[in-house]
Order: structure tokens, then sequence, then C-alpha cells
């Protein structure tokens, strides 16, 4: 499902916020916040933190997954720290 979901397209804010808690959605682009602390003394919000969502700058590629990771080999000491995690039967 991952190539699916992370089909390198663009996310836009509105599709991000309807994407929360959703593991099927297209959820391609990260986001990002960025912290702001309110200085107004005497005021009730002084010293509260708000966030503004923010797009960063792209990586190229780093948002698409390609068909070739799902067979990427997991490596033995890996595999030796979890039993859960099984070999392919064709590696």
């Amino acid at each position: 499902m991952a190539h699916i979901v992370w089909d390198g397209n663009a996310t836009t804010l509105p599709d991000l916020l309807s994407n929360i808690g959703s593991a099927t959605k297209r959820s391609t682009q990260p986001w990002g916040l960025w912290p702001y602390k309110i200085y107004n003394p005497g005021s009730p919000t002084d010293g509260k933190w708000i966030f503004k969502e923010t797009l960063p700058g792209k990586v190229t590629g780093s948002n698409r997954f390609q068909f070739g990771n799902y067979y990427s080999a997991i490596s033995d000491n890996i595999r030796a720290a979890n039993p859960k995690i099984v070999r392919q039967p064709n590696q």
C-alpha cells in the first residue's frame, strides 16, 4: 500500500488536515510546524506557544516510495534483535 500512499505528489494543507488518522489516504509530503512563543506581559496568553503549519522545501525523491523498497534485504543483526521479522522466501 505504500506505493499508493506515498506516490510523490504534493499534498495541500486541506489534504493534510483531512488525512489525519487515516492510513490509506495520500500523505506524501512532509509538513512542519513553526513554533511561536507569545510575548505579551500582563496578558493571559503571555508565554503560550502557537504553531503554524508550513510546507518545508522539497527534497528530491524523499516522498516517493519505490517498488524496490518492498524487497530490500533486512540485515541479520536486525532480524536477530526482533524474532517477529522473518526473511522473505526468495532472499
